[in-house]
């Protein structure tokens, strides 16, 4: 049974089981994150800090507290990449024992109760929360923490560089002479960039940094709320996808029964009131006698009454 079932995983178009975000095949939203965490620290580097103030404090502590985010980041990542969170009947040998466990046919094996099968990784993740495709791994039980710790470093990291840009932006329109006196004093920006740069190119890019961390941080801010959310639930993110489908097919069905009764009670409503169709005329009846003289007297009635059915 397991020869076959590893044949299976050999076969053209299957793809084999992952233990972390480091094995192939890579996603496009992996490759993303290797080009943006790069860029997030030039941009630092080679443009913010030759734009901070005089003070060498200000910038040994903001320099040090930067360094600080970006190695957390770095560390939780591949910390996050490096855990198999795969549930421990693929893992040992010596498999355990789980009370109520379920059946994976894909694995061919009893799981964790809380164990879902992930179709990226081909296997089955104890407490499944979710596939990052940022890390390219499965998020589960034994790296979620250091998932949340990613999230928070990278939140700290791009909020230093979004306030920096802010405070840098407002001074450069507020002040521009003084702001550009003060960075042609340190002739090592112009060194390093290899020639004098203009007040505008300076001011743009920073308005184009500020718009770049803003966007960063909101959505760093939406996803550490939702999984703030999810702790107070005691949910996990596939959880709460199943919950809301749940939700919104039964919104659904309350929508489609309320929509059947009010279309019967419309046709009861119409069966109770006598329909015009239903009332016809009568014939117009004419009792003509010959009176003296040969006149005609003539009678007519028209009488009104309901359609015998």
């Amino acid at each position: 049974m397991e020869d076959l079932a590893e044949s299976k995983r050999k076969l053209p178009g299957i793809p084999t089981r992952r233990k972390g975000g480091f094995e192939q095949p890579w996603d496009y939203l992996q490759m993303c994150t290797w080009v943006l965490f790069p860029l997030i620290l030039v941009h630092y580097f080679a443009f913010l800090y030759f734009l901070l103030w005089d003070s060498l404090a200000a910038k040994v502590v903001l320099t040090v507290l930067f360094i600080i985010f970006a190695m957390s980041t770095l560390a939780f990542a591949a910390t996050t990449c490096s855990v198999d969170p795969a549930d421990e009947m693929l893992c040992k040998e010596v498999q355990p024992i789980y009370n109520d466990p379920i059946y994976c046919y894909l694995c061919e094996t009893d799981v964790h109760p809380t164990s879902k099968h992930c179709r990226y990784c081909d296997k089955c993740v104890v407490k499944f929360d979710h596939h990052c495709k940022w890390l390219n791994t499965c998020i589960g039980e034994k790296n979620y923490f250091y998932f949340l710790m990613i999230v928070l470093s990278v939140f700290l990291l791009t909020t230093e560089s979004l306030a920096l840009s802010i405070a840098l932006m407002v001074e450069s329109f507020a002040d521009t002479d003084s702001f550009m006196d003060r960075i042609r004093h340190d002739n090592r920006f112009h060194h390093f960039l290899g020639s004098p740069i203009s007040d505008n190119a300076v001011q743009s890019l920073l308005v184009v940094s500020v718009f770049f961390f803003l966007g960063f941080v909101a959505m760093l801010i939406q996803l550490g709320g939702f999984h703030i959310m999810l702790l107070y639930r005691g949910m996990t993110t596939y959880d709460f996808i199943i919950y809301e489908q749940k939700r919104q097919r039964d919104l659904e069905a309350q929508r489609m029964q309320e929509e059947f009764q009010r279309q019967q009670q419309q046709q009861k409503d119409q069966q109770q009131v006598p329909d015009n169709d239903d009332i016809e005329e009568a014939p117009v009846e004419t009792v003509e006698d010959a009176g003296a003289g040969g006149e005609i007297v003539g009678v007519s009635s028209i009488e009104l009454t309901p359609a015998r059915m």
